[in-house]
C-alpha cells in the first residue's frame, strides 16, 4: 500500500530483508550496528586501566530457564526443545532456523508434519522464544564452565553466576553500559562474545564496542563478521568450543 512504499526500514540482520520486501516494503536496507567512539575510545592520557590477563564475559545467565524449568508444551515439544539445546552446544554458530531444521530432519515424517501444523499456531512464537532463552542460557553456562576450567574467567552479570559454584569462575556485579563498561573491556586480555541464537547472520553490539575501546575480542562466528571486519586481522572468531 502507499504507507509501505513511503516507509524506509533499516535492519541490522540482513537475512530479514526479504521478509520486509515480501510484506511490500520496497525500501528496506541493511544497516549494521555501530559504536559510539566518544564513549568507548581509550583514554589516551595514560590513566586507563591496563589489561590484567583475564578472560572476561559480560552478560546475564537467565537461570530461570535452565534445567527442569516449567514447560507446558507437552512431551513431544519438550523433546524437540531438548534436541535443539543439545545441538546449540555442539554447533554454537548456527542460527535458530538452521538449528531447528536439523532437529526436525531427525524426526519421523508424521512428527514433522505435526510440528509444521504447530508452527502455524499462535503458541509457536511462545515456544520459539522459550527455546531461544533456554538454549542461550545453556550455551552461556557451558562456555563459562569450559573457560573457567581452562584457567579462569571473570563474569559481570546477574547473581545467578555466583550460584554455579564453578572453580575458576569469578562472579561480579553488573556493569553499566558506557565508560564503566569500556573500562571493563580494557581490563581484560580476552573479552568473550557469545551471540544469541536468534541472530541469523548479524553480529551484536559487543563486536563493535570492544574494539572501539582498544580491547581484544574473541567471538563466536557469524557471517557478518567477515562483512564488517577483516578476519584474523581485525576480528578473531571460533566455530566450536574446542
Amino acid at each position: 500500500d502507499a504507507g509501505a512504499k513511503q516507509t524506509v526500514i533499516c535492519c541490522w540482520d540482513r537475512s530479514y530483508l526479504d521478509v520486509f520486501r515480501q510484506l511490500g516494503f520496497d525500501r528496506a536496507f541493511y544497516l549494521p550496528l555501530a559504536t559510539n567512539a566518544r564513549i568507548f575510545r581509550p583514554d589516551l592520557s595514560g590513566n586507563d586501566c591496563p589489561a590484567d590477563g583475564e578472560v572476561v564475559f559480560v552478560g546475564s545467565l537467565d537461570a530461570a530457564v535452565l534445567g527442569d524449568f516449567s514447560f507446558s508444551g507437552g512431551s513431544a515439544l519438550r523433546a524437540i526443545q531438548d534436541s535443539y539445546v543439545a545441538l546449540k552446544l555442539s554447533a554454537p554458530t548456527l542460527a535458530y532456523d538452521a538449528l531447528l531444521d536439523r532437529v526436525l530432519a531427525g524426526l519421523p515424517q508424521h512428527e514433522r508434519a505435526r510440528f509444521q501444523g504447530f508452527v502455524a499456531s499462535t503458541a509457536f512464537q511462545r515456544f520459539l522464544f522459550d527455546t531461544w532463552r533456554r538454549a542461550d542460557a545453556e550455551y552461556r553456562r557451558a562456555a563459562m564452565m569450559r573457560v573457567a576450567g581452562k584457567g579462569g574467567v571473570i563474569v559481570h552479570g546477574d547473581p545467578a553466576w555466583g550460584m554455579l559454584g564453578a572453580p575458576g569462575l569469578v562472579a561480579r556485579e553488573r556493569v553499566v553500559y558506557g565508560p564503566a563498561l569500556a573500562a571493563v573491556y580494557r581490563s581484560a586480555a580476552v573479552n568473550l562474545n557469545l551471540t544469541s541464537s536468534h541472530l541469523r547472520e548479524a553480529v551484536n553490539q559487543r563486536v563493535f564496542d570492544v574494539p572501539a575501546a582498544g580491547a581484544f575480542l574473541l567471538s563466536d562466528h557469524r557471517p557478518d563478521l567477515e562483512r564488517c571486519f577483516e578476519p584474523d586481522r581485525e576480528v578473531v572468531s571460533f566455530r566450536s568450543f574446542d
